[in-house]
Order: structure tokens, then C-alpha cells, then sequence
């Protein structure tokens, strides 16, 4: 059975804390065949085009495919809860398939605590990393 805990990994810090660069770096020194750094807003983007054309699903299972997944401004989901589930959903899939995700927040678990509890739920249960 694999550690779905060391499946999700989120860097917390402020803004200009190096967060960004360190999924940048972990980009760059992945060996596996499939990673991938996109941005909050595009995954969102994405996740919102597929549902106007019907297909949300496979949005998600191009997402749910890539080995490594590394999602920066995470933080672009509090006030977006609409796109809170499916990003949820997504997470614990890729976990559940032993694939690992790296998120990056500005806000901190707290702040996730009161804009969306099941986020912040979500976050708890993977690895943390403060900067």
C-alpha cells in the first residue's frame, strides 16, 4: 500500500517566499517521463471550459494522468469554491493512483480553515512545508 500521505506535498508562505521558484526547480530536476507546473487559474480555466462543453471529465483525466502535477496559486480557489470540489477531487485521485501532487498556498492552513474547510481538510493530510 502506497503513503498517500507523501503523495500530497503543499508549500505555505508568503508571497515572494519561493515557492514558485521551488516548483520550478522541482520541474526542471524531475526524472520521471511526466511532469507538469501549471498555475491555479489555468487549471481552473480549464476545469471551467470543459464543463461549458461537456466534458469536465476528461479535463480531469488528462490531469489525473501526468506523474508529477505541481499546481502553483493555489490560494486563486478560496474564492473560487465552485472549482474547490473538482480540484479535491482530482487530489485525492491522483493520490489514490500513488501519483504525486505538489501545491503551492499563500494562505496558510488556517486561512483555509474558515474560507473552506474541506480544502483545508484536504491539505492536513499530506505533507507540509513552510517557507
Amino acid at each position: 500500500m502506497n503513503d498517500q500521505r507523501a503523495n500530497l506535498v503543499t508549500l505555505f508562505g508568503q508571497n515572494g517566499s519561493g515557492k514558485t521558484r521551488r516548483l520550478m526547480e522541482m520541474e526542471k530536476r524531475t526524472t520521471c517521463d511526466q511532469v507538469l507546473r501549471i498555475g491555479a487559474e489555468t487549471l481552473i480555466e480549464d476545469i471551467v471550459a470543459g464543463a461549458r462543453h461537456g466534458l469536465a471529465t476528461d479535463t480531469l483525466i488528462c490531469y489525473r494522468k501526468i506523474d508529477n502535477l505541481l499546481i502553483d496559486n493555489l490560494w486563486v480557489l478560496a474564492s473560487r469554491p465552485y472549482v474547490s470540489r473538482p480540484v479535491r477531487e482530482l487530489v485525492s485521485a491522483r493520490r489514490s493512483d500513488g501519483l504525486l501532487t505538489v501545491l503551492a498556498s499563500d494562505m496558510t492552513l488556517a486561512q483555509w480553515s474558515v474560507e473552506q474547510a474541506e480544502m483545508a481538510s484536504l491539505l492536513a493530510s499530506g505533507e507540509t512545508v513552510q517557507f
